[in-house]
């Protein structure tokens, strides 16, 4: 596959990299830029996305993430 490489918002001005627009629950109104990283071991996805896409988390481990201002 190939995905098209972009600045992601977060980092502007920043190295273009291989995202993919994903549409999460049953709408076409909500678009979630992703990451792609083919190495990755994990997934790595809010709560809320995992709930609207009927992912079962119950098993899954959890982290806490903060997002520093710039």
């Amino acid at each position: 596959m190939i995905f098209p490489f972009r600045e992601l918002s977060s980092d502007p001005g920043g190295w273009p990299r291989p995202t993919l627009d994903a549409v999460v629950g049953n709408t076409d109104e909500l678009r979630v830029r992703c990451l792609v990283d083919s190495g990755a071991v994990n997934t790595l996805l809010p709560g809320w996305v995992a709930e609207l896409a009927d992912i079962d988390c119950d098993d899954a481990p959890t982290t806490l993430l903060s997002v520093k201002p710039a």
